[in-house]
Formats: structure tokens, sequence, C-alpha cells
């Protein structure tokens, strides 16, 4: 039977409609239709709820916070526990850093993969003073939002020339001394290539770090390269 306390039919429901509110940016169309849902959801959603007990409010490891957006560091090796309180929805992103000294190719939502160019055609090792061209192959499985990739260039490189501009998919370029970032901001399934211009200047045995392709606001979500090797000659 449905529940009897004030709001309860309300409260079993509040997950779906907070849900649907989310999908607003992607799935509402206009703002005739986005005032009529909003018409429809919000009373229900604010149904049974007293103000004071709207505000999100979030405790970690016994200590309670309710100003956001908070970012917190925490040491390594300690236990995390969480719990949240109030009627509002609250976002957590949790995530690690260390340094990965033997990092190997990972796929799933972002397959890549890097390859040097020269003269037209593939190249296992470059001449120098020729341009070259790092091409870099990416499959994305699941459409995805505010891409970035992270493109490390071969020491012993610079750059031939640096564009910018709206190419394809692309909306912005930055050029780093050790990397390219190049930002996406919708990739629908499928496959892309990206080119970065290169001129080798000087000659020996190079490393090519691993090239990544990531969710810019929810950078656990990602796809790289392994470790690679380039000789100049």
């Amino acid at each position: 039977m449905p529940n009897k306390a004030p709001g309860g039919w309300c409260m079993k429901l509040l997950p779906k409609k907070r849900w649907i509110c989310i999908q607003r940016r992607i799935g509402w169309r206009n703002t005739f239709e986005t005032a009529q849902i909003l018409e429809v959801l919000l009373p229900k959603i604010l149904e049974g709820i007293k103000a004071e007990q709207w505000p999100a409010r979030l405790e970690l490891n016994g200590n309670k916070y309710s100003n956001f957006p908070l970012l917190i560091e925490l040491e390594p090796a300690q236990p995390v526990q969480i719990s949240k309180a109030g009627a509002a929805p609250l976002y957590l992103t949790a995530y690690q850093t260390f340094f990965n000294q033997r990092p190997e190719a990972r796929g799933g939502l972002f397959d890549i993969q890097t390859e040097l160019w020269q003269n037209g055609r593939p190249a296992q090792s470059l001449v120098q003073g020729l341009p070259a061209q790092l091409k870099v192959q990416l499959k994305v499985s699941t459409g995805a939002d505010y891409v970035m990739l992270e493109v490390p260039i071969p020491a012993g490189c610079s750059y031939f020339r640096e564009p910018n501009g709206h190419r394809g998919v692309e909306v912005h370029r930055e050029y780093f001394r050790h990397q390219t970032a190049i930002f996406c901001e919708r990739l629908e399934p499928g496959r892309y290539e990206f080119v970065i211009e290169l001129e080798p200047r000087f000659t020996g045995q190079f490393i090519l770090n691993p090239a990544k392709a990531k969710l810019m606001y929810f950078p656990v979500f990602f796809g790289r390269t392994g470790v690679g090797k380039v000789a100049v000659e």
C-alpha cells in the first residue's frame, strides 16, 4: 500500500524526479517545455520537506560540512567514511593521484593510439630537420561531454606549426613545451583523428610518454596509450 506518511509516496519517487531535473541541459528542448516540467516536478519534490530539511550536509570522517563547493585533501591510506543529510542533491567525486612509473595502455570509454608520420607515411624513426606529424587516433565508445586530450611530444622535437581555432570537433588547443592539450565540447561515439605538427631538432633516443583522453570534470574516466620510444637520426 502507498505510504500514508506526509510526503511518503513523494519521497519514494524523489530520486527519479531529481534524475529528470538533472537531464535538463541535454534532454529539455526549449523554455516552454522546461517551464511545464518544472511546474509538475518542483511542487512534488518540495512536498513534505521542511525548509530546514532541504540544505545538503556532508559528514566526512566525523567532520561536518555545509558550505559548497568544497575541496578536501586526505592523507594516503586514511580510511574514508562519508554520509549525507538533507533533501537537496549533493555531488561528490573522490580520487587519488600518484606517480605511475610504468603506465600501461588502458581503454574502455576512450581507446587512444598515437603514430609518428614523416614524408607522408608512418615512421619508426624520424629524420632531423624534416617536418613530421604525431597522429592521434581516438575511439569513443559512449558519447562524452567536455573531453580533453593530453598528447606529450617527444623530447628532441619542437612544434613545426601551432594551428588553433575550431577544427572539426575541437574547440581549442594549447601548446605547451612538453605536450599539446586538445579540448572537445562533445564527442559522439565513433573514431576521430587529431594531428600535431612537429619538427625533430635533436638526434638521439627519446621516450614518448602516454597520451591520455579524459573527461575534464570527471578525470577518473579516461583512456591512455602505453609508453613509447622514438629515435631521431
